[in-house]
């Protein structure tokens, strides 16, 4: 007997206008910060633990501004720290 799995269909992380509407405030959350640098949002997280990438805490949440993900970028911030 063969069993056919279905696979899950997954859901966007953020949609196009909520990525825009976050790409237009100068705060990011992990996860808007995250997708704006293309990595995954623990790299983030051990950006802020390392105190690398300065943050802002509201309630749970962790806000960073979009301009100190930028200045990363722009400095040659290497987006796996492994080198991979």
């Amino acid at each position: 007997m063969v069993t056919v799995v279905k696979k899950a269909k997954r859901k966007p992380v953020m949609s196009d206008v909520e990525l825009r509407l976050a790409l237009d405030s100068p705060a990011l959350t992990v996860r808007e910060a995250a997708l704006y640098a293309h990595v995954p949002p623990n790299r983030i997280r051990d950006l802020i633990t390392a105190g690398d990438l300065g943050f802002q805490q509201q309630g749970k949440r962790f806000l960073v501004l979009r301009a100190d993900i930028e200045a990363l970028l722009a400095n040659g911030w290497r987006r796996n720290p492994k080198g991979k």
